[in-house]
This record gives C-alpha cells, structure tokens and sequence, in this order.
C-alpha cells in the first residue's frame, strides 16, 4: 500500500511539474501554442498564431491571436476539440487576398456558436469604410443560409479586393443571401448598388440584381444618370464556359455631356437596342433610328462597323457638331478600327440637296446659280483616314451637271491640303486643284469655259441675246482678258476654296 501511494504522489507531482511548465513558463506556453495553432489552422485552413491563452476563468479562455499576419482576434468563451461557444473582435489596418492588398481599418464583434462541423457565425461592424452585417452557417465543405449586408462601403476597395478594375468611385450598398455556397455549387441571390457617384466625372446611379444557379448566373442591371440611362436585362452568364449574353436600351438625352466619356463632343440625344454577347472576346451589337432611316452597328474584335440604311447626312453632321451644308439619304457603311486608329467610309447619298447657308450664298453671288434648287440623286462620299491623313472623293451628281472634289488628301498633322475639283452646273463650269495651307489654300484653275461664259454674259447685257451670234464671232477673234477673266478667277476661286472648306 505505501508503495502504491509513493507511485500515486509520483505522479502528481509529475502532473503538477508538467501543468506548471506548461502554464506558467514560457517554454511550456510556446508547446501549448504550437499545439492550439496547429488545430484551429487545420480546422478553419487559415495561418493562425497564438500571442496568448488565459485560463483564469476556466472554462472560460481567452485568447489572443493573429489571422493570416494580417488581423488581430481575440476570442473569449468556451473551446474544446469538438464544440465552442465564443464571442470575437477581428481588427485591423490592411486585407490581403492572394496577391491584393488594400489599406483598411477593421472592427468586427461577433459570436460563432456550435461544431467545427456545423459552425454558426454571425457579426456585424466596420470594414471598407463601411457598416458590415453578416450570418451564416459554416460547414467544413460548404457554407449555407449566408445572409450579408454591406452598406456605404468604398466601391474602389471593393472591387480590387475582388480582383476587378477599380471604374466606379463612391459608397456602395450591397446585400447577398445565398441558400448553398460550395465550389461548384451556389444558389441565391445579391444586389450591388452605387449611388449619385462619378464615372469619368459623370454623376450616375448604378444597381444590379444576380441570381445564382450552380453555374448558371441571370443578371439585370440599371444605370441612370442625368444624362441618359442604360438598362440591360435578360443577362445569362456561365461561369464554366466563361461565355455571357444580355440585351440592353440606351437612351441618351444628350451626348455633349458625355465628352469625357466618349472623347469627343457629340451633339444631341441617341437612342439604341441590341445585345451584348461574351465568348473570349466581346461583342456589341445593336439598331438606332434617331438620325432618320436605320443605323445598325456592330463593335467586335476591337473594330466598329456600322451599316447606314437612308439616314439623314444632316443628322449626322449635327452629330459630329459641324455645320450641314448638304441633305441627303446616306447608305452604305463606317469601319473604325480602334487599334490601327483607321476609319473608312464609304456612303451613297441619295436624293441630295443643298441646305441654305453661307456656301450656298457665295455661290449664287459669285456664279447667279441657284444651288439650292439642284437635287443630287446619284452621289458618293468615300473617305479614309489613318496616319494623320485623311483621303476621299465627293462626288454630288446632278441630272445636268456635278460637283466633284476627287483626289483630296488632307495632313492632319501639317494642317495642308491637295485636291482636284470640277464644277459643271447651269452652264457654268470650271475645274482646278486646291493645294497648301488648309487656312490659306492655293487655287489653281482651268477655266476656259468659263471665261468664255463670262464673256459671252458680259456681251448679252451689252448687245442683248439676239445680237449673240454676231458677237460670239467677235469674241473668237480676240484674246481672253479683262474683265471677264478677273470675274471668272475671283468667283471660281472663292466657291472652290468654300466647298473644300465646307466638306473637307
């Protein structure tokens, strides 16, 4: 019996020597944290290390630790191998995911409640500059009946934690509640939303609404802003196949304020339909009657088509922001190529005709053609630019005569211009070329005819149209000068240089 008990007091002091290292040194601590570590990192695969364990209250314990070298927890309740019961603060300055890292001041309180095997965890706080509220259930495999609300938090933070292009800046609401979250399984529901928030300097209001199924997503999605809106719905995303499909309306008020956005200071409203489709590459379709007749466009492979069916060419240069001078039903179509910076067009203008202007009175000034009584029924503009050079023919044809500007090369980049041009209408008729400065172009002229116009003009008001004959035998015999040559080359050389100016 002694021998018993000597045994027994053996190994209570052994016990008590052994509790001792290893709660009250700090060798013993360090195996008792390496072992705790070692559990909740293979439990909840996160990279946790203890800083400290307190047993005072047993069974209460509370323990501090970091998550991931990254966050601050400190956990007070009741743990074993199996159960727990704790509440938590999660805080910190930074979130790193994989290789993203954003700077950001963290405070969570929360409670986790039940087995490493179904773990119910809720919490609510502060995180990316936002109130966060959350719950869900954690199973080893899967998570399920996941309810989270995000309000006012930075967009910007977000979507680079996300691993997504940072476009929309400004406070986000979003609210996600998903039944089932496996990996390859997810069913629910979430709504993102930025308000009243600035996109190339333009206020807009963005919402969105995603329903999970597996790998099946439908989405719609609502962008509003002073200045127009864009709606798009029926949207079908595959996750496995990468490959999306939406259909969408633009409605657009009015492009100048757009500037920013577009690069170019467009004019008035532009209302569209179409589809957007993804499969390794996107691709953009869609149909528009607001500049008359039907504009049917199509962007794929970083290339703009667009299909001009009886659209109004004034409508289109009020588009541009340039003065119309001309009217006419355009057909045929644009090509840009967004990585070469080339465009190419080549149009029909049907039913042409000139618009009253400041061209149209030079020309009846200096020539007495009515021009804006001429209708253009077989006409071309093909016109090409790239390089800084932009290449074309206009070509207005008329019943008894034209107007052509051919061979018309402008440098963009030295502000010069070379063209020919012909101009045969109510029997005036000349031709020429226009080169040099665009601001001071030269004008060099083959007017014979004209000059023979001129003069034989100049001879009915002196002789009248009867003695016309009799004259025009005169004027065979002496030389081209005078009056009538300065009156052909000044008229000629203004309404050359004015439509030159005027569509190039």
């Amino acid at each position: 019996m002694s021998i018993f008990f000597k045994y027994l007091t053996s190994v209570l002091i052994l016990v008590l020597l052994s509790f001792f290292y290893l709660f009250y040194t700090d060798s013993g601590k360090t195996h008792i944290y390496k072992y705790v570590e070692k559990k909740l990192s293979k439990k909840t695969d996160l990279r946790i290390k203890i800083e400290s364990i307190s047993l005072q209250n047993y069974p209460i314990i509370i323990a501090n630790m970091h998550v991931e070298e990254k966050f601050k927890l400190i956990v007070i309740g009741q743990i074993d191998d199996e159960l727990l019961d704790i509440n938590y603060t999660l805080t910190g300055n930074c979130i790193q995911i994989n290789n993203c890292k954003i700077n950001d001041n963290i405070n969570i309180k929360g409670q986790a409640e039940g087995s490493f095997s179904k773990l119910n965890i809720a919490g609510k706080g502060k995180a990316l500059g936002g109130d966060i509220h959350y719950k869900a259930i954690k199973f080893p495999n899967k998570v399920e009946n996941l309810k989270l609300t995000m309000s006012d938090v930075n967009s910007s933070k977000l979507l680079i934690l996300l691993g997504q292009e940072s476009l929309i800046e400004g406070k986000a609401n979003i609210h996600v509640d998903l039944k089932h979250m496996s990996k390859n399984k997810r069913q629910g529901t979430f709504t993102y939303e930025v308000k009243d928030k600035y996109f190339s300097n333009i206020p807009l209001h963005l919402y969105t609404k995603v329903h999970l199924n597996n790998m099946q997503q439908y989405f719609t999605m609502d962008i509003s802003s002073p200045y127009f809106v864009l709606t798009v719905f029926n949207g079908e995303y595959l996750q496995d196949k990468k490959r999306a499909k939406a259909s969408y309306i633009l409605d657009v008020k009015n492009l100048a304020p757009l500037e920013t956005l577009l690069g170019y200071a467009y004019q008035g409203p532009f209302y569209a339909r179409g589809e957007v489709h993804y499969d390794a590459h996107l691709r953009i379709s869609g149909l528009s009657k607001s500049y008359g007749g039907m504009l049917d466009f199509l962007f794929e492979k970083d290339t703009l088509q667009i299909n001009l069916a009886s659209v109004s060419f004034k409508n289109i240069m009020n588009l541009l922001d340039y003065p119309s001078l001309i009217d006419a039903e355009t057909i045929g179509t644009i090509h840009y190529y967004f990585h070469t910076d080339i465009l190419n067009i080549n149009t029909q203008l049907k039913k042409a005709k000139f618009l009253p202007s400041k061209l149209a009175n030079v020309i009846h000034e200096k020539t007495s053609i009515a021009i804006l009584d001429e209708r253009f029924d077989n006409s071309t503009l093909l016109a090409e630019y790239q390089q800084n050079m932009l290449s074309g023919d206009l070509k207005l044809v008329a019943n008894n005569g034209h107007i052509l500007l051919t061979n018309t090369g402008i440098n963009t980049s030295k502000n010069t211009i070379d063209a020919s041009f012909d101009f045969k209408l109510q029997a005036q008729e000349f031709s020429g070329k226009i080169h040099g400065s665009l601001s001071e172009p030269e004008v060099s002229l083959d007017m014979q005819k004209l000059i023979q116009y001129q003069m034989t003009k100049q001879v009915d008001t002196l002789v009248g149209e009867s003695n016309r004959k009799n004259a025009e035998d005169v004027i065979e015999q002496i030389p081209m000068g005078g009056t009538a040559k300065d009156v052909a080359t000044d008229m000629a050389t203004q309404t050359a240089s004015s439509l030159m100016e005027a569509f190039f």
